[in-house]
């Protein structure tokens, strides 16, 4: 990282000192300058110079980056099923529980690729997105704006990747013509010259017909050359997987470039639904973050025969199911390189203030306990080709319900900030059409002409711990295998 403070402080607040850091939770990586006094984070800004965020810092960045860590609710210190331990009784507990043993890590966005070396080190890695072994970019985000064709495939970067919207508002504004296809009516369907709003199954059978050399996205895409594609990610998470590789194939094929936009992993890692489904080997469970949510009832009660040590900046469902509970520390409080994301590598924070009593960095203290003197190094898999031949068949179903949240993911629901962005879970619908589940009667039903015709979204960022509106975990609904979109047969 090559910025520097600026001449004159941004903030008006008191401060004695200013550090320059990069937000690690969506993969736009944008620069930020926190200025500090007492080891309290006081304000934080966007840094001007930073190509990227050009000053600005979204909601989530600044909950993540500034209220969370100062936020009532911050958990600290060690607790042993929910009671208080020194930190000398902590490393005996987890020496004579974890040592020898078969692990399993969960690995969530509060996890960091220095946490990810450790883990990979002592157990299996285990991670609540798509993991892929091929390149999920062929165009660099800063070059987004010179294209004259944008195709979105339910992506949506005001919902993950937030800075990476303004380049394709750039693009728009520099005479690129948009195009948005899909599950829901988005901001950038908003900005879109031309949409289709359509389910997982309709957009597969819709991209067979047009994305060819005589479909109407095939000569699209020949007569802009250089176009880009954009993919969401949660695309990559569902029974339709192998199609959207497919799909990738045919749009280099046809001398476009693609993105694939949100959470999305790239290094050595299996998927969470490969745990669920090998649970039984496991003598322990780690999580870095609210990973626990995503499991079900019976998989809970197997767990609790196990050992399961969960580390969380708030005490959340996870900390409170788990064995013994840690305070994490945030983003400010340590270096922290990200290992999750699509759209950049190399995304590097700097420590700007020291961790709270009874907060820890995982990789710092499993290293303790395992005696690791070394991380070793962060590589990307090798890049794959991608599936030449079309898929045979697919899965036909009446509706599909969508596991996909907003700005706010599920550390946000414990910040004032972004919890009003989504402040209660919701069930949402087409008009006219209707849904009954019995593990979610307790959930208000919202229709809207903004979802399309058999789909049914519901956010998964919720859980019965949350300060405010507590909602349901997705583990108590969410189908198996785990999947971001499910056919509902």
């Amino acid at each position: 990282m090559d910025l520097r403070p600026t001449g004159h402080s941004l903030s008006t607040k008191s401060h004695s000192s200013q550090c320059i850091g990069s937000c690690p939770y969506c993969s736009c990586g944008c620069s930020f300058i926190v200025y500090s006094e007492n080891n309290l984070v006081k304000d934080i800004y966007g840094h001007p110079a930073d190509s990227v965020g050009m000053g600005s810092l979204c909601t989530k960045g600044l909950t993540y980056l500034q209220e969370i860590v100062n936020s009532e609710f911050r958990l600290r210190g060690y607790y042993l099923n929910k009671e208080p331990i020194s930190r000398q009784e902590l490393l005996r507990v987890l020496r004579e529980n974890l040592i020898g043993k078969k692990i399993a890590f969960i690995l969530t966005k509060q996890a960091s690729a220095e946490d990810y070396l450790v883990a990979s080190q002592i157990g299996e890695v285990f991670v609540d997105a798509p993991v892929v072994g091929f390149k999920t970019r062929t165009l660099d985000l800063k070059d987004w704006p010179r294209v004259k064709l944008i195709i979105s495939i339910d992506a949506e970067p005001t919902l993950s990747d937030v800075m990476a919207m303004r380049f394709v508002v750039d693009a728009i504004e520099a005479g690129a013509k948009l195009i948005c296809i899909s599950a829901r009516y988005e901001s950038l369907c908003a900005k879109a010259h031309e949409r289709e709003l359509l389910n997982l199954g309709e957009m597969v059978r819709f991209l067979q017909r047009h994305l060819r050399l005589d479909g109407e996205i095939g000569k699209l895409l020949r007569a802009f050359r250089g176009g880009l594609v954009l993919f969401g990610a949660h695309l990559f998470l569902t029974p339709a997987r192998a199609w959207f590789e497919y799909f990738l194939k045919k749009v280099r094929e046809m001398g476009a470039n693609y993105a694939i936009v949100g959470d999305i992993v790239r290094f050595e890692a299996r998927e969470i639904g490969e745990l669920f489904l090998n649970l039984e080997k496991f003598d322990a469970i780690v999580s870095i973050g609210n990973g626990f949510r995503y499991f079900s009832d019976e998989e809970l009660e197997l767990i609790s025969k196990k050992f399961s040590l969960s580390f969380s900046a708030v005490p959340d469902f996870s900390i409170n199911v788990s064995n013994v509970g840690v305070g994490l520390s945030l983003v400010p409080e340590r270096g922290f390189s990200a290992f999750r994301g699509g759209l950049r590598e190399g995304i590097y924070s700097n420590r700007c203030i020291a961790s709270p009593s009874g907060c820890e960095e995982p990789w710092r203290l499993l290293s303790e306990v395992f005696e690791i003197k070394s991380l070793g190094e962060l590589k990307l898999q090798d890049a794959k080709a991608l599936n030449k031949e079309e898929p045979k068949g697919f899965l036909e179903a009446k509706r599909w319900i969508y596991y996909l949240g907003g700005l706010c993911e599920e550390l946000g629901h414990w910040g004032y900030w972004t919890h009003g962005l989504e402040p209660t879970q919701r069930l949402i619908l087409p008009k006219g059409e209707s849904f009954t589940n019995p593990k979610l009667e307790s959930i208000e039903k919202v229709h809207s002409a903004n979802i399309a015709k058999g789909a049914v979204f519901i956010s998964p960022e919720f859980d019965e711990y949350q300060p405010f509106f507590a909602g349901i975990r997705p583990g108590s609904f969410q189908g198996r295998p785990f999947y971001l979109v499910e056919a509902l047969t």
